[in-house]
C-alpha cells in the first residue's frame, strides 16, 4: 500500500522541489520509504511513498523499472493474485523483490493494457512506457483505491489525494458542484469533485496519458447481471467457498494483520472463517465505541464473540471532543471534507491499531449490499409501491419531468428516496425547498448519467448497480481508504473483491427481492450459523448497528451546535443548500445534513492555510 504520483507534460515542466512537495503531501500513505524519477527532458515524472507490507525491504522501493529502464511503475494498493500471475510469465524476466510491483511490471511488458483482465485486488497504478512515449492508470475493478487527475493546458497531474496535485497547480479553488453533490449523492460525482479540475477515475476504468493529454479512457470493467442461480442451496455453497478464498487472499501478508469487528453479521462472519477455516488466531480484533453510545454500543457483543473464536480483543473509545479533534486531525491529512462521520470513528479504530505495530485491517464494508442487507431496500420497495398510485401533479417539478422522461417512474422515487430522504430531506416538497431550483437540472441529470451505467431493469438489482457503480467507488470505498491511510495503515475489504461480488450477484432477482423484502443478510447468516454458538448466533443476527447510530450524540450536538452558524457562515454552502434549514425542518431528522456542513466547513479552514 502506497500513496503515488504521476506528471505528464507537453514541454519540459517538471521541477523536483514540487514533486518532492507532493510525495510530503501523502506521506502518511507511505512512511517505510519514498523514492521517484524524472525523465531526462523533465517531461515524466514518477513518485511514491511506501507503506511497506509484501516483502518489506528495500529491493520493494518503488518507483520500479524493467531490465532495460523502458518501462516504470508505481502503484497504490495489492494485487493479491500476484504469485499466480508470475507463475505464468516467461522465463526472460529478471526478478529483484517479491513484490506484486514488480509481477504487475513484467505482466505489462507482455499484457500491454489487457493487464488489468489478469489482476485480482485492490490498486491505482500508473506505468510509463518510453517506448510509446505514454504514462497508463487504471483504478481496480471495484474502486477500492482512488486516483485523482488535473488535466492542466499542456500537462496532466495524477495522484492518490488531491493534496499531492496541490504542488503542481498554483490556484485550486473550490468546485461549487462538488458541495452540491455531497448533499445530494452522500459524496461528489468523479467528474465533479471539491475542487475545479480535479477528476477521480472511475472504478473499473483506465486511461493514457501521452505528453500532456488524455488520448484514451475506457471503462475495462462494468458488473453484470447476466447469470440467474435460483438453487438458492447451490449458491449459498458457491458463495461461502468464494468467500473464503477472498479473506485467504487479504491475509497476504509480511507484517501482521488485524481486524475491524463489530458486532454484525459481516465483521462476524469474516473473524469466523479467519479462524475456524484458515486457522489464524494471530489476527488481532479492534472494536470502536463512542461515549453516549447507549443501546447502539458493540463493545459487550464484539468482546463476546472475540472470546468464543479465540481472539485478541481491544475496545477504542472516544467522546464528543476526541471526534472533533480527529475531525481536524483527518481532514488536513486528506485535504478533503470528511463526508461521512464514520470516517472519524474508523480513523481512531485505524490509529488504535497502527500504535499496536498493525499495517492491515481486515474490515467488513461491502457486506450490506452483497448480503441484500441494508434496511432501505426494503423501504425502498414500499415506497415505490405507494407512490406508484399518486398523480404525478402532486410531485416536485422536476420529479415530474423526470418521470415523464424516463420510463422506470420507480428507480425515479427510490433512488430520490435513499439519497435524499435518507438524511433528513422529504421526498415532496422539502427537497426542492432544500436545493436552489436552478441545481434541479443538475441533480436529474446526474442520475441520468448513473442510469446510464445500469443494464438491468429489475428494481432490486438497478438499487444494487447503483451501489456498485457510483456509491460504493466514490464514497464507501474512498471512505475506507482515507480513514485507515491516514494512519498509515492499510485496510483490506475481502466482502468487495469483485469476484465475490460476481458470485453474490448471480442469485435470480426473485430471490434478491424476497431477501431484501423478508430476510435482510440471510445468506450471511446463513453461512455464519455453521461458526458460532446458537445463542451467540442469535445475538449477532438479531441487530444492526452502524457506526452513524454510535455517535448519534455527536451528530445531535453537531446539530445543534455547530451547523446551523457554519452552514450560514460558508458562501458555498448558502448557495447549493437552504441557508435556513435547520430552523424549518425537525433537527433530529437532519443530524446527517448538519454532519455535511460542519465536514465542509471544516475542509473550508483547512484549505484556507494551504
Amino acid at each position: 500500500m502506497c500513496g503515488i504520483v504521476a506528471v505528464s507534460c507537453a514541454r519540459p515542466c517538471v521541477e523536483e522541489r514540487r514533486l518532492v512537495s507532493a510525495l510530503d503531501a501523502i506521506e502518511h500513505r507511505g512512511p517505510d520509504g519514498r523514492g521517484y524519477w524524472i525523465s531526462e527532458d523533465r517531461k515524466t515524472a514518477l513518485g511514491n511513498v511506501r507503506l511497506a507490507i509484501i516483502d518489506p525491504k528495500d529491493e520493494g522501493l518503488q518507483p520500479m523499472f524493467n531490465e532495460d529502464g523502458s518501462v516504470g511503475v508505481v502503484l497504490n494498493g495489492e494485487i493479491y493474485n500476484y504469485k499466480e500471475i508470475r507463475q505464468n510469465l516467461k522465463d526472460e524476466h529478471e526478478f529483484l523483490s517479491n513484490t506484486d510491483t514488480e509481477v504487475l511490471l513484467h505482466a505489462y511488458e507482455e499484457m500491454g493494457v489487457d493487464v488489468v483482465h489478469s489482476l485480482r485486488g485492490m490498486f491505482a497504478f500508473a506505468i510509463y512506457d518510453e517506448r510509446k512515449g505514454t504514462i497508463f492508470v487504471a483504478r481496480d475493478h471495484v474502486g477500492k483505491k482512488p486516483l485523482f487527475y488535473y488535466q492542466g493546458e499542456d500537462f496532466v497531474v495524477l495522484a492518490s489525494e488531491p493534496s499531492a496535485i496541490k504542488a503542481f497547480v498554483k490556484n485550486l479553488s473550490k468546485n461549487p458542484l462538488g458541495a452540491f453533490y455531497l448533499f445530494a449523492h452522500f459524496s461528489p460525482l468523479p467528474e465533479q469533485h471539491f475542487f475545479e479540475n480535479v477528476k477521480l477515475l472511475r472504478n473499473g476504468e483506465y486511461m493514457i496519458i501521452k505528453d500532456g493529454k488524455v488520448i484514451e479512457k475506457k471503462k475495462y470493467y462494468t458488473l453484470k447481471f447476466d447469470k440467474r442461480v435460483s438453487d438458492i442451496t447451490s449458491y449459498v455453497k458457491e458463495l461461502h467457498r468464494e468467500l473464503i478464498r477472498a479473506v485467504e487472499y487479504r491475509l497476504i501478508a509480511d507484517v501482521p494483520v488485524s481486524l475491524a469487528l463489530s458486532s454484525g453479521v459481516d465483521s462476524t462472519l469474516l473473524a469466523s472463517i479467519i479462524t475456524k477455516e484458515l486457522n489464524r488466531n494471530d489476527v488481532s480484533t479492534f472494536t470502536v465505541t463512542v461515549k453516549g453510545a447507549g443501546e447502539f454500543d458493540e463493545v459487550e457483543l464484539a468482546s463476546k464473540v472475540a472470546e468464543e473464536l479465540n481472539l485478541d480483543h481491544a475496545v477504542v473509545e472516544f467522546d464528543f471532543e476526541d471526534y472533533i479533534k480527529l475531525t481536524y486531525e483527518l481532514t488536513k491529512k486528506v485535504g478533503l471534507p470528511i463526508t461521512d462521520p464514520s470516517l472519524v470513528m474508523g480513523y481512531g479504530m485505524a490509529k488504535a491499531a497502527r500504535e499496536r505495530g498493525y499495517k492491515v485491517i481486515i474490515v467488513g464494508e461491502g457486506g450490506d449490499e452483497l448480503f441484500f442487507g441494508y434496511p432501505v431496500y426494503k423501504q425502498i420497495y414500499e415506497l415505490t409501491l405507494t407512490l406508484s398510485s399518486l398523480p404525478l401533479l402532486e410531485l416536485p417539478f422536476w420529479v415530474v419531468k423526470e418521470v415523464r422522461s424516463y420510463y422506470n417512474k420507480a428507480l425515479c422515487y427510490a433512488t430520490l428516496h435513499k439519497l435524499v430522504t435518507a438524511r433528513g430531506l422529504s421526498l415532496r416538497s422539502q427537497c426542492c425547498e432544500a436545493f436552489p431550483p436552478e441545481l434541479c437540472d443538475l441533480l436529474v441529470l446526474s442520475y441520468r448519467v448513473l442510469e446510464s451505467l445500469s443494464a438491468p431493469r429489475n428494481l432490486a438489482e438497478r438499487l444494487l448497480s447503483y451501489e456498485y457503480n457510483q456509491r460504493i467507488p466514490n464514497h464507501l470505498n474512498l471512505k475506507v481508504d482515507f480513514y485507515s491511510m491516514a494512519a498509515s495503515v492499510e485496510a483490506r475489504a475481502p466482502l468487495l473483491d469483485y469476484k465475490l461480488i460476481e458470485k453474490a450477484m448471480s442469485l435470480d432477482p426473485a430471490w434478491k427481492r424476497y431477501i431484501m423484502m423478508k430476510e435482510p443478510k440471510l445468506i450471511g447468516k446463513l453461512i455464519l450459523k455453521k461458526y458460532l454458538s446458537e445463542e451467540t448466533w442469535r445475538k449477532v443476527t438479531s441487530r444492526k448497528v452502524g457506526f452513524g447510530q454510535q455517535a448519534k450524540d455527536v451528530l445531535m450536538r453537531i446539530a445543534e451546535e455547530e451547523a446551523p452558524s457554519r452552514l450560514k457562515s460558508s458562501e458555498i454552502l448558502k448557495k447549493v443548500i437552504d441557508p435556513n434549514i435547520f430552523e424549518r425542518y425537525d433537527t433530529k431528522r437532519l443530524s446527517f445534513v448538519a454532519w455535511q456542513v460542519f465536514s465542509y466547513s471544516v475542509w473550508e479552514e483547512v484549505i484556507a492555510t494551504w
